[in-house]
């Protein structure tokens, strides 16, 4: 049997600070005992039960776990205290970078870390460059439907940056099978990418100008084009465990196929590109030690 309890952000030491946890979906209980490797009936194990403790410290979601073992009703059974308290998941994140007195770099997130408490987040985006910005929704799930799958997306519209109009469009899906507890073997992970818009090429804060050589003018021609890519990625991991240490990761298979498609502001051809890379990878570490 586990027993959980989710602590709300602000508590009675807080005084007046505790009229915020109406704005705050606390986690919910159930969102808990997904993470917990221990099932009813497993004999005790602490390895799991620190690993459990590991899975749930996530500085997203919540600022303290605790975990201990606590006396059952029925003879020869103990019970598995988890205790969590949440951080506030409402949260504003920015970015910024100047360069030659220019603002080139700018990302600005308003996201929710703990959607609905079910620890799922959802984000806006801003995202903005020398040459475009994007805007667009991300959804991440570290625990899909409780299947330890985890998905992460986004995607949005593509707005050149001195025009504001609509160039293309961006868009990744991420679906991943980690190594979630020290008794998983194989992990596997697999992306798709898609990307439609102006490439442009930067000299400083300034957009880098082409000559075209086969004139005698110099044309300085703005140096961008259109750029059309597919990226399809995916990986398999083992994992090497020996009584709940990890003594070697090996990075068992990588492919993926990419294609990509350009068109220059100069010329009305199109350059089209194939490839597939397979590749295999051996990572081993003999010092990872504990989960």
């Amino acid at each position: 049997m586990r027993v959980v309890r989710v602590v709300r952000v602000f508590g009675a030491r807080d005084g007046f600070l505790r009229f915020f946890n109406l704005f705050h979906y606390t986690t919910k209980p159930a969102m808990i005992e997904r993470e917990v490797t221990l099932r009813p009936g497993d004999l005790w194990d602490d390895v799991k039960v620190r690993e459990t403790g590991r899975r749930l410290r996530d500085p997203i979601v919540t600022a303290r776990v605790v975990t201990a073992p606590v006396k059952s009703p029925h003879p020869g059974v103990v019970d598995l205290l988890v205790v969590t308290r949440d951080v506030w998941s409402l949260r504003m994140n920015s970015n910024f970078e100047f360069q030659e007195r220019t603002l080139t770099d700018l990302t600005i997130s308003l996201s929710e870390n703990n959607f609905f408490g079910y620890r799922k987040q959802v984000a806006l985006v801003f995202d903005m460059d020398q040459g475009k910005y994007f805007l667009g929704p991300l959804y991440h799930d570290r625990n899909l439907a409780g299947t330890r799958l985890q998905l992460r997306a986004f995607g949005g519209p593509l707005f050149g940056r001195a025009s504001g109009q609509l160039e293309g469009a961006q868009q990744s899906t991420t679906l991943a099978y980690p190594l979630w507890s020290v008794d998983s073997k194989w992990g596997a992970e697999t992306e798709l990418v898609y990307r439609d818009a102006i490439a442009r090429v930067f000299q400083g804060a300034d957009l880098y100008t082409y000559d075209v050589p086969e004139t005698d003018d110099i044309e300085a021609v703005p140096y961008q084009y259109r750029l059309r890519q597919t990226l399809l990625e995916t990986s398999v991991t083992r994992s090497l465990v020996d009584d709940g240490l990890i003594i070697g990761i090996m990075y068992f298979w990588q492919t993926g196929a990419a294609a990509s498609e350009r068109r220059l502001a100069t010329s009305p051809s199109t350059a089209t590109t194939l490839s597939w890379v397979t590749s295999f990878v051996t990572a081993f570490d003999a010092s990872s030690g504990l989960l």
